[in-house]
């Protein structure tokens, strides 16, 4: 029996040394090794605080990094607020555009309503009785006149002209002259 309790223990030293020459040999053979082969876990040991072990100085490094970081986002919230209120101008900007657009537009028809109203004010004083029509004439401003006066066809507007007294006259060829300039 001896003998077989001696191959038992033989046994047993060469599947230890098969086991434990390796891991001597690539260094890995440790308490934590020796623990785990024994069926022993061992609890993971928290790492040491990341700024233990470090120089003042790559401590300082490292807080510069994280304000850089910090500066960069507050940098590209603010370039995000400026994109919505470059949006939010260039919207305006069209609507203002387009009320430009807009009022134009009813200037035009306001211009025309009144050259309208202009030719058939002309119109209705080349029908009339030339000495009536410069007297109506001579009552307007002279710039309201002067505007009159060039839509009467020629033959007509010098036979008003002719009928206006000396001073309105003037006034209005004045007038007239000037626009002309």
């Amino acid at each position: 029996m001896m003998k077989i309790v001696g191959i038992a223990i033989a046994a047993m030293v060469v599947f230890l040394a098969a086991v434990l020459v390796p891991l001597a040999m690539t260094g890995k053979l440790n308490a934590g090794t020796i623990k785990k082969l024994a069926g022993r876990e061992e609890k993971p040991v928290p790492p040491p605080d990341a700024n233990e072990n470090l120089s003042p100085l790559t401590v300082k490094i490292k807080e510069e990094q994280e304000r850089l970081k910090e500066w960069q986002k507050d940098l590209q919230d603010r370039e995000d607020r400026l994109d919505q209120r470059e949006d939010l101008l260039d919207q305006t900007l069209a609507e203002i555009e387009k009320a430009q657009a807009e009022v134009k537009a009813a200037l035009g028809q306001v211009d025309d309503q009144h050259a309208a109203a202009l030719q058939q004010i002309a119109k209705t004083m080349e029908k009339m009785d030339p000495a009536n029509a410069a007297t109506d004439l001579a009552a307007m401003e002279a710039e309201d006149a002067a505007k009159i006066v060039p839509l009467i066809s020629d033959r007509n507007r010098g036979k008003i002209l002719d009928e206006m007294q000396p001073q309105p006259r003037s006034k209005l060829l004045e007038v007239l002259q000037a626009k002309k300039l």
